[in-house]
């Protein structure tokens, strides 16, 4: 135990051990000790330290594939209820609260929490609309480089904005297939929803900058809203957005007019809209209060100097224009 920060265990009650059933008792000891692990944290946490409305990431015992341990998403509602969500959305309710012991607190909750799996396994057993974005890994051959990473961010375009752009991937090459996904991926930076900063950047893998913008209660990644959030895996996080990025759109920022944006990417350059009126949230330096840099720990996690750069498991891929597509169809069929 780390006796000078504390810890906290999260007990499941009895009742949330029987209603788990085999799914906890089918365990082998193999996955038995990775999962009490996911339920100590390495923190004492009083639930009244915490302001309703409040999120914070609690970093547990379980040190795999993320730094400083596999998380867990705390939240205090705003009627006081404490929930800490897991793997699969698996969500655990405190029923019990800060029964002391010599190294910290126990809280007692309703549910098993689940140890995050991988972006495969995530989408196939819960977020099933990002089948197609899934579909897109295993194409291009990147499904491997997403599960040996440590430490990502993922930008996840759900179904819908994947199939209504299916003539313009139809007609990229492999090549230019592989850096749209890659632009989709931030290696080295775990980031959640409310640590994003208006106004600050993010270095994709292909070494381009995602913008973010945040207006009212929207956040942006460029112009594609964030949709679902906060979707943990065993190597970082998934945020779910509402259209693909392209990082020939690198400076796309949305139209706070519009209900939805348009989708940027095609196969010519990028072009900005001139607005009539004015009509994109600030992003930059002249944001009165936008923040510098988005860190967690001592690692930061976003740059304020952007870049200017103008599910079926699938086999090996060979003639890559032809089989592309038609692989591709099967994705976008999903």
């Amino acid at each position: 135990m780390d006796r000078a920060n504390g810890v906290t265990i999260l007990a499941p009650s009895n009742q949330a051990f029987d209603r788990a059933g085999t799914s906890w008792s089918g365990l082998g000891e193999a996955r038995v000790r990775p999962t009490l692990q996911y339920h100590i944290l390495k923190r004492a946490i009083h639930t009244d330290s915490i302001a309703r409305g409040q999120h914070l990431v609690a970093k547990t015992r379980l040190d795999l594939n993320i730094t400083g341990g596999q998380p867990v998403i705390l939240t205090k509602g705003p009627s006081g209820d404490v929930v800490f969500t897991s793997g699969f959305a698996n969500r655990g309710t405190v029923v019990q609260e800060n029964i002391p012991f010599d190294d910290g607190f126990v809280q007692i909750i309703d549910s098993v929490l689940r140890v995050p799996e991988g972006f495969e396994a995530t989408t196939q057993n819960a977020y099933t609309d990002m089948s197609a974005f899934l579909g897109a890994l295993h194409a291009t051959g990147l499904i491997d480089e997403i599960n040996a990473a440590k430490d990502v961010t993922i930008f996840a375009p759900h179904n819908e904005a994947f199939q209504k752009l299916y003539p313009v991937f139809e007609k990229m090459s492999l090549s230019e297939l592989k850096r749209v996904i890659r632009y989709h991926i931030v290696p080295g930076a775990v980031v959640h929803s409310w640590e994003f900063g208006n106004g600050t950047y993010l270095e994709a893998s292909d070494k381009t900058a995602i913008a973010i913008t945040r207006h009212d209660h929207s956040t942006f990644a460029n112009s594609a809203q964030f949709l679902q959030t906060d979707i943990l895996i065993s190597n970082g996080v998934v945020q779910m957005i509402d259209n693909c990025l392209s990082p020939n759109a690198s400076k796309a920022r949305p139209d706070i007019r519009l209900s939805k944006q348009p989708p940027v990417l095609s196969l010519e350059p990028y072009s900005p809209p001139t607005p009539t009126a004015p009509s994109f949230p600030c992003a930059g330096d002249d944001c009165s209060d936008t923040d510098s840099e988005v860190s967690t720990g001592t690692q930061s996690m976003a740059t304020k100097a952007e870049k200017d750069v103008a599910v079926p498991r699938y086999g090996g891929i060979s003639n890559a224009g032809l089989g592309l597509g038609l692989m591709l169809g099967a994705v976008f069929a999903l």
